[in-house]
């Protein structure tokens, strides 16, 4: 149950805003096979406040905004041997501060927008492998990691070109580290300490390009066509949480990739006929890497026996499309 109020007052050029939420979450979990319950709840009190200045009649402005946010706690199907309750999940907290600017320049042939952003994570919560302590075996499930901050810088444009040609653009940048003191058990019960390294599946830089041309042939038929790049840097894995002196992999990341798409169509009258290539040069990427625990195989003496799965995305696909509008 959740219950929120918002305002926001403009004086001149100047416009203030602000709001309240108040959420109450409650989780009850029941493993019927090992009989073992969970219960908590909270009440959480999330506040966000904003200040804003336009000028250039409204066409541009800047702001600055703060926000807070949280994910809430929940358990796990297991318990640990010896107790007599689920493992827990405990709520995620996130506080984000945010300066930016939007505008409309060039008599409206440029629409611009930059922002930085800093943002504040407590008790990250991660779905991954780690060690019972007690047992010995692997357990897989939702863990409170630990703490992290991160900030980064993002921005996008669209320019109109020409009246057929418009060029759209984007990109973005964050560094994001766990703080200090953040230490994780392995599941080959190496403690290994995360202080500096990325949070898993953070991409530190990533950027997208599009090129769109549009005509109207005459009254009854119109032309257009997309040309878009999607770059995404290396990405962080989960592999810091694995990784142990001898193991099988060392540290790694999931490499970097860049995909073209391109697309094209006609409309006349009520038809419209367009084709559409995904991947135009066939890229090979991974979208979802990670280590997991080769349960099937054997494990080579001194070796922990992981294996990396992964979700490779769609290769080059071809599309066509016909509709027709009544």
């Amino acid at each position: 149950m959740a219950g929120y109020a918002n305002f926001s007052y403009r004086m001149n050029n100047i416009e203030i805003g602000g709001g309240v939420r108040v959420d109450h979450w409650e989780f009850d979990a029941n493993n019927r096979d090992s009989g073992t319950t969970g219960n908590q709840s909270n009440t959480e009190v999330l506040g966000r406040a904003s200040v804003s200045m336009f000028f250039d009649d409204d066409r541009s402005m800047v702001y600055a905004l703060f926000s807070q946010g949280f994910e809430p706690g929940s358990f796990n199907a297991f318990n640990l041997e010896g107790e007599n309750a689920l493992f827990d999940i405990k709520p995620e907290d996130a506080t984000q501060v945010e300066i930016g600017y939007k505008g409309r320049l060039l008599d409206d042939r440029l629409i611009l927008t930059l922002a930085g952003f800093y943002l504040d994570y407590e008790g990250r919560q991660f779905e991954l492998q780690t060690k019972n302590p007690l047992t010995g075996t692997v357990l897989e499930g939702i863990f409170n990691i630990g703490d992290s901050e991160q900030w980064g810088l993002e921005g996008d444009m669209v320019v109109s070109m020409h009246e057929n040609w418009t060029l759209s653009a984007g990109f973005g940048y964050v560094d994001s580290e766990w703080v200090g003191g953040t230490e994780f058990v392995t599941p080959s019960d190496y403690l290994s300490d995360l202080s500096g390294r990325r949070p898993p599946n953070t991409v530190k830089w990533s950027a997208t390009a599009a090129l769109d041309y549009d005509q109207q042939l005459n009254n009854d038929m119109r032309l257009f066509g997309r040309l878009q790049l999607r770059y995404k840097g290396d990405a962080s894995t989960n592999a810091q949480l694995w990784d142990s002196p001898g193991d099988d992999f060392p540290f790694w990341e999931n490499p970097d990739f860049t995909v073209v798409d391109l697309g094209a169509g006609v409309e006349w009258n009520n038809w419209e006929f367009g084709i559409h290539v995904e991947n135009l040069f066939d890229e090979d990427y991974y979208i979802d890497v990670q280590e997991f625990p080769n349960f099937a195989g054997s494990k080579l003496p001194g070796a922990p026996g992981y294996i990396i799965i992964g979700t490779l995305e769609q290769p080059r696909r071809v599309v066509g499309s016909v509709s027709y509008n009544f």
